[in-house]
């Protein structure tokens, strides 16, 4: 079926959304996937990229599905002219049996009830050991720390976290404090956040500060915690 194409009135304080799919051919779904995971981490660095995402389908574990968002159509043509972006595309199609489905849409429903994308803002945002954290043992060993690491890899997979991690010489297993680079619209949506992460309401971690925080430069981000 072919998307509609919105004028550029239509789009304008909604923001891009685009869905695309693709069909490996068989035996090629690792490459496939291997492929898109390395896709998704570059253009999450892009500034008009809000949100991107790669899925798997469970029935047809051959069919992988993209959904991301830009803050408009100007972005996402810049995106799609990047170097990164041409080969992926050029790499993509050896690997698939069906040309690459891209629809570029708008929400039916009203902008009252989406973010508006001209005021997300990068923070830097820095954490650190709350009085309930164990110094005895890893950050790996740490009460809880499955529920952690899970709820954090969601704020990564909505876009919400850009990159972050441990900052200081403690090692891989510990540290005194943590750096975030997320999107947000406010540091409100920031403070907010963390309150459902359980180790803010354990008082095992606090947030220490955070800064408005203008990228110049990116690089891709480290994969998901685990």
């Amino acid at each position: 079926m072919a998307a509609i194409q919105p004028s550029p009135q239509d789009t304008k304080g909604k923001g891009l959304f685009i869905f695309a799919r693709i069909h490996a051919r068989e035996g090629q779904e690792n490459a496939v996937a291997s492929t898109l995971r390395e896709e998704v981490l570059q253009a999450r660095t892009e500034p008009g990229c809000f949100a991107h995402n790669a899925y798997q389908s469970t029935r047809d574990p051959r069919l992988f599905l993209i959904h991301s968002r830009w803050i408009d159509e100007a972005a996402f043509d810049k995106h799609a002219e990047l170097p990164h972006t041409t080969s992926f595309v050029e790499r993509i199609q050896r690997l698939v049996d069906w040309g690459l489905d891209v629809s570029r849409t708008v929400p039916l429903q009203s902008e009252a009830n989406l973010e508006n994308a001209s005021e997300m803002k990068y923070y830097a945002v820095t954490r650190e050991r709350g009085l309930a954290w164990n110094a005895s043992v890893g950050m790996r060993q740490q009460s809880r720390w499955a529920e952690h690491a899970a709820f954090m890899n969601k704020l990564d997979s909505e876009g919400f976290i850009v990159f972050g991690g441990p900052v200081g010489d403690i090692g891989d297993e510990d540290f005194s404090r943590a750096l975030l680079v997320v999107k947000a619209d406010s540091e409100a949506t920031i403070r907010k956040r963390p309150e459902e992460d359980p180790y803010t309401q354990m008082r095992m971690l606090r947030t220490l500060k955070i800064e408005p925080w203008k990228i110049l430069l990116g690089n891709d981000r480290p994969s998901s915690l685990t």
